[in-house]
């Protein structure tokens, strides 16, 4: 056995047994077993410590004797390329999230330490042995073959800062989430509210989980040469419903905390379990091959173990509420939900509309399965009306008050009449009536965030952290609206010396020229680019073909240039013989840069909250 299985093998054991100690620890009410169960999560943090560095270890050494490492790098491969190459994989990438856990276990640790940890890490520790036992069967990073000279090299698509910082970024999340279904599980089991400590998790692995699709994103816009941000796959919509479940989430527990409802504290419950289901799916349609993606790792069985997690997990997840509900502890004087113009209805209503974009999104990635490929059209022409419907709530919300007061009239008319002259104008110069609509609920909506700011009080600082996230979102809306619909596409061949226009670009193919260096041969073309005659860049999109074994070695890279409200962006897509002609597609992606500005402030609004709530936590111990 190699002394990876080893380390994993004890990590597996020392996993079961902190499940045991901290399980009967609060039922025996015994403080060694208690103690003991925290010492084996020490133990199982440093055995897959110890493997991770020692997978690490085979991949600087070259040691091609590995199975993952001769299939993920090769000897000419960079320093920090075959670092990411240990998350590359499947087998890699369950190891890392599983020592995302182990970490993660050590902080809920050093929480307060009562039955409710205890739980809270038995919960973790379950599922952490599960993955224990793929990577020691289905997924071993540590399988040997005979030695071999060479690997087969990184894909090439996977050479890009962006695929360095995805994975860890997207996994770290995963075993983030993990944390807030425990929390509620162990709850629900010992009769005591969640909803508290689990928010101190949820929130950053809500942020984590959003840029790394910010990150996933604009690595396909710089990469994959197809023009576009997201192409709605399966494992891109996959990683995409935790993400929505956990958005639905924080507006149900903001409303609980307004209204004490009894039906939003069994939303929050089954909320935060299916966002950990979905967490399981997204991993299960990556490693099950039951859906083709460019992102899937491909058809293996831990699959059928990960759609068994779902379905004991959900089953058993609704047998604890069950039998719980009638015993859990509740704020008696509950309020009856009362439907009126204010901000709690608002706010319901938003819930409905997001929870439709899921199931929709849900059912589309589900499609493929039976026989059916919806394509991206699908999808957008179900977001283009939920932009819309949201781009109006947006404005609408953040100015009602909780209880109707009769102001509506004097605080929308202002907006109101904006609407009104932005939606006319853009119908002016675009003769698009949704897109005038969209862009004119933006004006409104962003004109009430800004009376909204300039009319806060100091003790509200937290809520300048939504303002930014909720105006990102809206950023966003309208990027991606203007990429779907305004964009323009052209693939051309060109000449050397020819010309080709693209709305208001002229495109001159000037020389093809090579070049090699230790990884890959190159071969660019050199294009200029004039708008009204006049010289505004020079762009060199080229072919690449990498020093590699595997049979994907040749990609082809994308060249932006960037304006304010549109890119020109090329990708070089053929080559003739004799090097005289080349082939390229052209999109001249307009609104494209509020998408990355709406998920930068998507970000570091998440982050200013996140920072502000933990700051009064510590001032209130402090004063405690």
């Amino acid at each position: 056995m190699d002394v990876g299985e080893i380390l994993l093998v004890i990590s597996l054991f020392s996993a079961l047994y902190s499940i045991y100690a901290f399980y009967e620890g609060v039922k025996k009410r015994s403080a060694d077993l208690l103690l003991n169960g925290e010492r084996a999560i020490f133990i199982y943090f440093l055995m897959l410590l110890f493997a991770s560095l020692l997978l690490l270890s085979h991949f600087l050494s070259r040691d091609f004797s590995y199975q993952y490492v001769f299939y993920n790098s090769d000897s000419r491969l960079s320093l920090l390329y075959t670092v990411s190459a240990f998350w590359a994989g499947k087998e890699g990438s369950l190891l890392l999230w599983a020592l995302f856990i182990a970490t993660l276990n050590l902080f809920i640790l050093s929480d307060k330490k009562d039955s409710f940890t205890a739980y809270t890490l038995a919960i973790t520790g379950l599922f952490l042995a599960f993955i224990n036992v793929l990577l020691l069967t289905t997924s071993n990073p540590f399988a040997r073959i005979p030695a071999q000279p060479e690997g087969l090299g990184l894909n090439p698509l996977l050479r890009t800062i962006e695929m360095v910082l995805h994975p860890p970024v997207v996994f770290l999340s995963y075993a983030g989430l993990l944390i807030p279904f425990a929390m509620a599980f162990s709850g629900y089991l010992l009769r005591k509210e969640w909803e508290r400590r689990a928010f101190k998790y949820l929130l950053p692995s809500w942020i984590l989980l959003g840029l790394g699709i910010f990150i996933g994103g604009w690595w396909a816009y710089r990469t994959l040469g197809w023009g576009g941000f997201w192409g709605w796959d399966p494992v891109e919509n996959s990683s995409m419903l935790p993400w929505l479940t956990s958005t639905l989430l924080f507006h149900t527990m903001y409303l609980e905390r307004r209204i004490s409802d009894r039906w939003l504290k069994l939303v929050n419950y089954y909320l935060v379990v299916l966002t950990f289901l979905l967490v399981v799916f997204a991993t299960f349609i990556t490693r099950s091959g039951i859906i083709s993606s460019v992102h899937a790792f491909g058809e293996g069985p831990e699959g059928i173990a990960f759609l068994f997690v779902i379905i004991f997990t959900g089953l058993l997840s609704v047998y604890i509420q069950k039998r719980s509900e009638r015993n859990f502890l509740m704020n008696p004087n509950t309020e009856e939900l009362r439907i009126t113009v204010n901000k709690e209805t608002s706010i319901i209503f938003y819930l409905i509309v997001i929870l439709m974009l899921f199931l929709a999104v849900l059912i589309g990635t589900l499609m493929p399965t039976f026989g059916f490929d919806v394509g991206r059209k699908y999808y957008e022409s179900i977001m283009f009306p939920v932009e819309i419907i949201l781009l109006a709530l947006f404005g609408i919300c953040i100015r009602l008050k909780w209880n109707w007061d009769g102001e509506l009239r004097e605080k929308f008319l202002i907006p109101f009449v904006v609407f009104m002259i932005v939606s006319l104008s853009i119908f002016a110069l675009f003769r698009d009536l949704l897109i005038s609509i969209a862009t004119g609920f933006f004006a409104f909506s962003l004109l009430n965030y800004l009376v909204g700011v300039y009319t806060g009080k100091i003790r509200f600082l937290r809520r300048y952290g939504a303002y930014l996230v909720h105006i990102g979102v809206m950023l966003l809306f309208i990027g991606s609206i203007g990429v779907w619909n305004l964009s323009d596409t052209k693939q051309f061949a060109l000449s050397l010396d020819e010309s080709v226009s693209v709305g208001n670009y002229e495109l001159k193919f000037i020389t093809l020229d090579a070049k090699e260096d230790f990884e890959k041969f190159s071969i660019f073309a050199e294009i200029q680019v004039y708008e009204n005659g006049k010289l505004v860049g020079t762009i060199k999109p080229e072919m690449r073909e990498y020093k590699v074994i595997r049979e994907n070695r040749i990609v082809s890279t994308v060249e932006i240039l960037s304006f304010p409200f549109h890119d020109l962006y090329v990708s070089l897509n053929g080559i003739s013989g004799d090097f005289k002609k080349i082939g390229i597609e052209v999109h001249i992606n307009r609104l494209v840069n509020f998408v990355w500005l709406g998920m930068i402030l998507v970000t570091a609004g998440g982050i200013y909250t996140y920072l502000n709530i933990r700051g009064q936590e510590k001032l209130r111990e402090k004063e405690e």
